[in-house]
C-alpha cells in the first residue's frame, strides 16, 4: 500500500505542485496549475485516501474544468484509480478474513470505508483485472 510520502513523490514526479488550503473540500485538483490542494486538519486516513484521489487525476490526465457527466466519470476513475493504488487484492482478502464488516475492514487497510467500497466495485465489475492488464 502506498502511504502519503510515496503519493506526494509520485505527484512530484508528474510535475505537480503540492498545497494546502483551510475549509471547503477535503482536496481538489487544478489543471492549469498542476496543483493539488488538500485540506488542512485532515485525519491521516482521510488525507490518504483523498490525495491518492488527487493524484489519479493528475495521472489519469483529468480536466478540472469538466462538468456533467464527463466529470462524473473522470471523478469514477479517479476514485478506481486510488483504491488500486491503496489496496491489492491479497490485502483486501487478508482484512476481510480478520474483519468482515464493510468498517472493519477499512480500518483494517487504514483507509476510507468509501475506498474500500470503490475498490469492491471495481473488483466486482471486473474492472480491477481490466487495470492490472493496462498497468
Amino acid at each position: 500500500m502506498l502511504t502519503i510520502d510515496n503519493l506526494e513523490d509520485l505527484a512530484i514526479s508528474l510535475g505537480v505542485t503540492l498545497c494546502t488550503h483551510v475549509g471547503g473540500k477535503k482536496g481538489l485538483w487544478n489543471t492549469p496549475r498542476r496543483a493539488i490542494s488538500i485540506r488542512r486538519g485532515l485525519h491521516p486516513v482521510a488525507h490518504l485516501c483523498t490525495l491518492a484521489h488527487e493524484v489519479g487525476h493528475a495521472a489519469l490526465g483529468h480536466d478540472s474544468a469538466a462538468v456533467g457527466w464527463w466529470r462524473a466519470k473522470q471523478e469514477l476513475a479517479a476514485n478506481r484509480w486510488a483504491a488500486r493504488q491503496l489496496i491489492t487484492i491479497e490485502e483486501y482478502a487478508a482484512a476481510e478474513r480478520v474483519h468482515p464488516s464493510l468498517s472493519g475492514v477499512a480500518h483494517e487497510l487504514g483507509v476510507t470505508v468509501f475506498m474500500v467500497e470503490a475498490w469492491q466495485e471495481m473488483y466486482q465489475s471486473g474492472t480491477y483485472a481490466r487495470f492490472l492488464m493496462d498497468a
